[in-house]
């Protein structure tokens, strides 16, 4: 079993992440009614983009919503096996057995990429129509990966010097050796892939 240093020893509360001013930092103004937001960074206006600019715009706004949820007190580190499970939650995980293993979610709802959502709260999981699972969303200040802890606020410099491949699509940055996606400047959601996930997001 892994071993937090003694600091990360007890969950985090909310004072620790500070989510909600990093948050309101780095978004740039309130999110749409559609859950789209304009970037500090300087991404244009949805009314500015090409077709092509408008699907990515259009794949990350159900992450937005994310990055503006209230903090949630306990919340413990991702363990990620990459492509394979997520704090032991396989990606060949179907629904019914997560809700049999978590009991029934907050909310149920079906995203605007057409992704049905199971929400918890401090994790959604994400599946197509098909069943099968696709994306693992988690609220994660650490992050360990082959036994290695990662503090969310190094989690770019980490996966920029160990995977080389990695890429970035609408501020998130995608790391195909590790099988997640992020945006650095907005604490503390990881998304953890399956491994097919990896085609949509370089197509963005």
């Amino acid at each position: 079993m892994h071993s937090l240093p003694e600091t990360l020893a007890t969950p985090l509360t909310e004072p620790d992440l500070v989510f909600a001013a990093r948050v309101a930092s780095c978004r740039g103004g309130p999110v749409s009614a559609s859950g789209l937001t304009l970037r500090s960074s300087g991404l244009a206006p949805v009314w500015h983009l090409g077709r092509e600019a408008l699907d990515l715009v259009i794949r990350l706004a159900g992450q937005a919503l994310f990055r503006l949820r209230p903090l949630i007190s306990g919340v413990r580190p991702m363990n990620l096996v990459p492509f394979a499970s997520v704090d032991g939650t396989s990606f060949n995980s179907t629904e019914h057995q997560i809700v049999a293993t978590r009991g029934q979610p907050k909310k149920r709802l079906r995203n605007s990429v057409a992704l049905n959502e199971l929400d918890y709260g401090d994790v959604v999981f994400r599946f197509q129509d098909s069943g099968r699972l696709e994306e693992i969303t988690k609220l994660a200040p650490v992050i360990f990966i082959d036994s290695e802890a990662i503090l969310f606020p190094t989690l770019a410099a980490f996966v920029r010097e160990n995977d080389p491949s990695n890429f970035e699509r609408g501020g998130f940055i995608v790391s195909p050796r590790f099988g997640l996606a992020f945006d650095p400047q907005c604490p503390s959601w990881v998304t953890a892939l399956a491994k097919h996930c990896l085609a949509t997001w370089r197509a963005m």
